[in-house]
């Protein structure tokens, strides 16, 4: 058996409203904003593979934006547009292998394509557009055993990637005192990359009643994961902006000149490895305790890396750079009690220590 649905909306200018008026014109406001088009749809789809064995998921995203943003004009006097295109997959296999364990696969990629706000302060030939793909997978096991016992282990990696393409028609500049961008938008070549090669976790609960003045739901598990980020710059080398500069003017005139430090993408990375134990203890039929401790440790570095030759500055390579280690442990304390003994009054308070170490 398989199940789905379809869905689409669309939108345009000329279903808007517009404020424009005799006082907005007055004041050299001519065109208002305006909605070319707006559209939003998708299809999903799932079912049985094998019967009581293995069953599937997809789903298909896509929408797409441009309008005429306010004041702004390309080169013929034509209204500039800005845009924007997302397209999304979902993928999900669950294979039932025995009566108690179960293994599922799971899948998201996008892909977002956009320009950035356009404004009556730069040229239409600095508009900035972005690449933006965005990867994550998952692999999870899940067993149980009688009807006490359940556990899970987890294997994913993840990636977001944004690069700002080049575009323009010559050299950044910028003046300052006007102020104006022409040429070249000053982001253009930046990348930004943030990606996890891997992560894992695991948890063991077990459930057991009538043990020393209650019951009890324990539960124990780990944490690891690996997260590596950088920004960087590619090259505007053989481009149309020229070279790996930006030219500075105020009011017309030439005051300096901005080299980048291109090409270039540093990388730093984190590992976060954690351990925790809980119990949810049950004492009577009113007062239920939850007890926790946590130790984790969190290894910042700078790996080892290397960087090209740009025109302005040379090949350069560095060697691994450690961070401080960071150890904590994370005690809790939480309680809830019935005041009444019906399940309509409860008085919940407790105490519990964090430790945060991004200051």
């Amino acid at each position: 058996e398989f199940h789905g649905d379809a869905s689409w909306e669309q939108t345009s200018g000329k279903l808007a409203a517009s404020n424009l008026d005799a006082d907005l014109r007055s004041k050299g406001i001519n065109t208002p904003n305006y909605l070319r088009r707006r559209f939003y749809g998708g299809a999903d789809i799932g079912g049985r593979i094998v019967r009581n064995k293995l069953w599937f998921y997809r789903g298909v995203r896509g929408r797409q934006n441009a309008e005429n943003p306010l004041g702004v004009f390309q080169a013929d006097g034509s209204p500039g547009i800005v845009e924007q295109s997302q397209f999304m997959v979902t993928n999900k296999v669950s294979s039932q292998m025995t009566r108690s364990q179960r293994l599922v696969f799971f899948d998201y990629y996008q892909r977002l394509i956009k320009d950035d706000p356009v404004t009556v302060s730069q040229g239409y030939e600095t508009k900035q557009n972005n690449f933006q793909p965005q990867h994550t997978t998952k692999l999870e096991w899940q067993g149980v055993k009688g009807n006490a016992l359940v556990a899970s282990l987890q294997v994913s990696r993840w990636r977001v990637h944004v690069t700002q393409n080049i575009r323009g028609t010559g050299p950044e500049k910028n003046d300052i005192g006007i102020p104006f961008t022409s040429g070249t938008n000053a982001g253009a070549g930046n990348v930004v990359d943030h990606y996890r090669p891997w992560a894992t976790r695991g948890s063991l609960s077990w459930f057991k009643p009538d043990l020393f003045l209650g019951n009890h739901d324990f539960k124990a598990g780990y944490d690891d994961v690996k997260t590596t980020s950088g920004r960087g710059w590619d090259s505007r080398v053989g481009t149309p902006a020229k070279g790996d500069y930006g030219l500075r003017y105020s009011n017309g005139a030439p005051i300096e000149i901005l080299v980048y430090n291109a090409p270039n993408y540093p990388r730093t990375t984190v590992r976060s490895t954690a351990v925790y134990a809980a119990d949810k203890w049950s004492l009577g039929r009113r007062l239920t305790l939850n007890l926790g401790l946590r130790w984790s440790r969190d290894d910042g570095y700078i790996p080892a890396q290397c960087r090209e030759a740009g025109t302005f500055f040379p090949e350069n390579c560095s060697d691994h750079i450690q961070g401080a280690t960071q150890r904590s442990v994370v005690p809790r304390l939480y309680a809830t009690y019935d005041v009444t003994g019906d399940g309509k009054t409860a008085l919940k308070g407790g105490w519990g220590r964090f430790a945060d170490w991004r200051n």
